[in-house]
Formats: C-alpha cells, sequence, structure tokens
C-alpha cells in the first residue's frame, strides 16, 4: 500500500471500524446520498472503496464526487454547482 492512496480491498492491514457497519447498512438500505467527511489521511478514500464495492455487489449503479476536483468557477452560482454535479454524476453512469 502506499500513503495517501485507498487501501486495497483484499489487504490485511485494513482495519474495519464502526463506521464501515454503519455505512454498508446505508448501502444496503439504498439511502441515495452519503457524505463522508474527515480529516486528511483518516481513511475516507478506502472507506468508499469498500462501500463502493459492497453497493455493486447489491446490483447497485453508485457514484460519488469529490468537490475538491472541481473547478472555483463551478461554485459561483447554484445553477452552475448542480450543472457540475448533474453531469459528473452523468458522466459516471454512463448517460
Amino acid at each position: 500500500e502506499f500513503m495517501g492512496e485507498p487501501v486495497p480491498l483484499d489487504s490485511p492491514f485494513y482495519l474495519q471500524r464502526g463506521v464501515d457497519h454503519e455505512l454498508q447498512l446505508a448501502v444496503g438500505d439504498r439511502v441515495s446520498i452519503v457524505q463522508v467527511v474527515g480529516s486528511r489521511q483518516v481513511g475516507k478514500s478506502s472507506l468508499l472503496v469498500r462501500a463502493i464495492h459492497h453497493a455493486r455487489k447489491g446490483g447497485q449503479l453508485p457514484v460519488w464526487s469529490n468537490l475538491r476536483l472541481m473547478h472555483q468557477k463551478e461554485f459561483q452560482d447554484v445553477d452552475r454547482f448542480m450543472l457540475a454535479v448533474a453531469k459528473d454524476l452523468s458522466d459516471q453512469l454512463g448517460e
């Protein structure tokens, strides 16, 4: 594993936490939006990789957006923001 990258699904070094179970329940209940927030280097990406894997195994089509990857202009007004999010989700779903 490399520092700053998600821990692989099959890694023996990933330690499950209570939040893993909570997120699996949310995915299983088909919660439509889950927000994952936390400090740097606490395992958010590794957690999301596992949640996406769990959702796909359950026949769902998960998508995720990283707002840090959006351009500053997309935050200038709500219309631009919503269009940027919609385009991101559409691209991921192949629409």
